[in-house]
């Protein structure tokens, strides 16, 4: 979305917070290559941010998590961001991008190309560029989401209107992704995506590991936490990982990572990549 440099902000301290091994402050990349620590992969916390307008004039979604040269080379950004109860977006229409919406919380309506649909905890919406949208929270909460923004290729063609799936009513469709993966396929390059080419979501049921697996180069894998704490293995560490934590693996064939589900309940992640140079939409 379009952002302006003078803006005010508030963390939302609704958000759940990582567990004590993991810094809580606002952005911040934890254990990046070449950084103070000198880890083998990144471990970023997303904190929940609003923006409002200088006029007052409904608010803006801002974007917390920014492209780096440290952490995403095929994404522009990934975040977590909030909308007020009652509260609306400033109209916005997206050039050269295009932005993947995940609700974690909240419901609401979005408009884009003259229609609109309601949306709800579980809704994913793929909106393309050249399409003006607004996101309004109808509901009694705030609204919250997980936010990812892509750039879309040359050549490439985006659709037409908006694409929403709704993930709590969808078919499963893997139990035996890596062991014990169970997979529900939100968006792929055939719906419309540009430069990544999956958007899923992945359980993991009590007392199961994932089978550990390592990434080749030009792989941009991310999982982040959406219900549920589990153990994410990387490489030789452990971290404790919940809503709202994300990890990304470096891709040099050899840093094997996993999810380690220890407690009593299914837990469940957002999970977007891009694998290869692949062929775009034209």
């Amino acid at each position: 979305m379009v952002m302006e440099s003078r803006i005010t902000m508030y963390i939302d301290c609704s958000v759940p917070r990582p567990s004590p091994v993991l810094n809580n402050s606002l952005a911040i990349l934890l254990q990046c290559p070449g950084g103070r620590n000198e880890s083998s992969f990144s471990f970023l916390t997303n904190s929940s941010v609003f923006g409002r307008n200088p006029s007052g004039i409904g608010s803006r979604i801002i974007n917390i998590v920014r492209s780096s040269s440290a952490l995403f080379e095929y994404t522009n950004r990934f975040s977590h961001a909030s909308l007020g109860r009652n509260e609306s977006t400033t109209p916005t229409t997206l050039a050269g991008e295009q932005e993947i919406f995940y609700i974690l919380s909240g419901t609401g309506t979005i408009t884009a190309g003259g229609k609109t649909a309601d949306i709800h905890e579980g809704s994913t919406i793929l909106m393309p560029a050249n399409l003006e949208f607004t996101i309004h929270n109808s509901g009694d909460t705030t609204m919250t989401m997980y936010l990812v923004n892509e750039p879309i290729p040359d050549g490439f063609r985006p659709n037409e209107e908006m694409l929403i799936r709704d993930e709590l009513s969808m078919p499963i469709a893997s139990y035996t992704g890596h062991w014990c993966h169970i997979v529900k396929y939100l968006f792929e390059t055939k719906d419309g995506l540009g430069s990544l080419e999956r958007i899923l979501t992945v359980s993991i049921d009590p007392m199961q590991i994932a089978h550990p697996h390592s990434h080749s180069e030009g792989t941009e894998e991310v999982w982040t936490g959406i219900s549920g704490e589990s153990l994410a293995w990387i490489g030789k560490e452990i971290r404790l990982q919940g809503p709202g934590t994300g990890y990304m693996v470096p891709a040099d064939g050899k840093t094997p990572h996993a999810n380690i589900n220890e407690s009593n309940e299914r837990i469940k992640m957002f999970y977007f990549a891009r694998y290869k140079d692949h062929e775009v939409r034209k």
